[in-house]
C-alpha cells in the first residue's frame, strides 16, 4: 500500500489532517471569495496534484468551489525517479517534495497558477522510500525508508534538503506512513511489517528520539492520520480482520507516547487509508471498494455512521479530506482515476464525479494546495 504524505500533516498525508494558515500558509479553501462590504475581495484557488506510481508521474487539477476538478490542461510532470510513493507540499506552499521508491527524493517549485518546475537533480537516497512529512514550521524534512527500517532526518534551507546528523534513526520493520504532531513536538512512523507505531520526540534541531518502545497495532499498519488538534492518532490496518486502531496522544508521563483505544471496525474489509477531515468531526477510511464513513467523538473514537460504508465503484487506496472540509478525494490506482464526494451535513459521502488521469497510471496519493489572493 501507498503512503504519502501529502497529507501536509501538520497534524500528514497525506495523506492526515491540514492546517489553514492563510496567504502564507499550505492549505485554505477552494475556489471561493470573499467581497463582504468593507472587506477587499479574496480569491482562493486550490490545486490538486496526483501521484502517479505507475509511470511515475504527477497529474495537476484546479479545484472548484463544488468539489469538481478541471484537469490544468498542463503535461503530467516526471517525478524524477521509479516508484513514487509519497508526497509533500511545505507549509510555504513553495515546495513540493516526492519520494521515488528507488532512488532518491525530488524536489519541485509551485509557480503561478500551481505550475510545478524540477528544482534541480533529485536527493539520493536509500532505496523504498514511502511516506514523507515536514514540522509545521517548515525547517525539517521526515522520509520513511522501508527497506532500511530507518527514518532519515533533512534539514530545510531555502527550500533544499540537506541531511542532518545522523542522517537517519531507527524504525520498527518497514516503515511506510510518518505524520507530525501540529505543534511539531513528535513524529510518530506506522511499521508495516511490524505491526507497530514507532514514536519520537522532535529535538530543538530538527532530530527526532526514540520515545519508548513501538507501540503494538493490529496487523499491516499502512497509514496513520491524526486530528486537527493533535489529540488522537489512528493506524489503517491492511491484514488481518480489518479495523482501524486508535490512540490518544499521552499529555502527562510519558508524554508524547500513544495509549490505545478500541478499534474501528471495517467489517472484515481490510483498510489501506484513513483521514480526519479538518473540522475533526468526521472520519473516513478506503477498504475493499468502499468507503467507511464515522463520527469522531471527544474521546476519540471512531463510530460508524448510519450508513456505515459506501462504494467507491473500485478498491481505493488512498483519500484525503479538502482543507474546507466540505470535499473528499480517493485515488483509484486499479482505474487510473480521481473520485470526489461531497461532505454532507451529517458527515455521509455523496459522489460528484469521477475523474480519469488521462495518461497518469497508479495514482496512489494526491495533495491539496490553496492559494489565497
Amino acid at each position: 500500500m501507498r503512503e504519502p504524505k501529502f497529507k501536509l500533516l501538520f497534524s500528514v498525508g497525506i495523506v492526515a489532517s491540514l492546517m489553514t494558515v492563510g496567504l502564507a500558509g499550505v492549505v485554505s479553501g477552494c475556489g471561493s471569495s470573499d467581497s463582504s462590504p468593507g472587506t477587499s475581495t479574496t480569491t482562493t484557488t486550490t490545486y490538486a496534484y496526483v501521484l502517479n506510481n505507475g509511470n511515475h508521474t504527477i497529474t495537476q487539477f484546479t479545484m472548484g468551489s463544488d468539489g469538481t476538478l478541471t484537469a490544468s490542461g498542463a503535461a503530467a510532470i516526471n517525478t524524477g525517479g521509479p516508484g513514487p510513493n509519497g508526497i509533500y507540499v511545505d507549509p510555504a506552499k513553495a515546495n513540493l517534495y516526492v519520494s521515488n521508491a528507488a532512488t532518491n527524493l525530488a524536489q519541485f517549485t509551485i509557480g503561478t497558477g500551481g505550475a510545478l518546475a524540477s528544482a534541480g537533480t533529485p536527493l539520493t537516497t536509500g532505496s523504498t522510500m514511502w511516506g514523507i512529512t515536514g514540522d509545521p514550521a517548515g525547517k525539517f524534512f521526515y522520509a520513511a525508508n522501508s527497506g532500511s527500517s530507518f527514518v532519515f532526518q533533512y534539514g530545510i534551507t531555502s527550500g533544499v534538503l540537506s541531511a542532518m546528523t545522523p542522517a537517519s534513526v531507527a524504525s520498527g520493520t518497514n516503515p511506510q506512513s510518518v505524520i507530525v504532531d501540529p505543534t511539531g513536538s513528535y513524529l510518530f512512523a506506522a511499521n508495516t511489517a511490524g505491526n507497530t507505531i514507532s514514536a519520537y520526540t522532535i529535538g530543538g534541531t530538527g532530530g527526532l528520539t526514540a520515545n519508548g518502545a513501538a507501540i503494538a497495532t493490529a496487523t499491516t499498519p499502512t497509514a496513520l492520520a491524526m486530528d486537527p488538534a493533535g489529540k488522537f492518532v489512528f493506524a489503517a490496518n491492511n491484514g488481518g480482520a480489518g479495523t482501524i486502531s486508535q490512540y490518544t496522544v499521552n499529555t502527562g508521563a510519558p508524554i508524547g507516547r500513544l495509549t490505545a483505544n478500541s478499534t474501528a471496525s471495517t467489517a472484515g474489509d481490510t483498510a489501506t487509508w484513513v483521514t480526519i477531515e479538518p473540522n475533526g468531526n468526521y472520519g473516513y477510511a478506503t477498504a475493499g471498494t468502499k468507503i467507511y464513513q464515522y463520527s469522531l467523538g471527544t474521546n476519540g473514537i471512531l463510530s460508524p455512521l448510519t450508513t456505515a460504508s459506501i462504494s467507491n465503484t473500485v478498491a481505493g487506496n488512498f483519500i484525503a479530506a479538502d482543507p474546507s472540509g466540505k470535499f473528499v478525494y480517493v485515488a483509484n490506482k486499479l482505474d487510473n482515476s480521481i473520485n470526489a464526494y461531497s461532505i454532507g451535513t451529517g458527515g455521509g459521502l455523496t459522489l460528484i464525479a469521477n475523474y480519469p488521469l488521462g495518461g497518469g497510471t497508479g495514482p496512489v496519493s494526491i495533495a491539496l494546495v490553496s492559494f489565497t489572493q
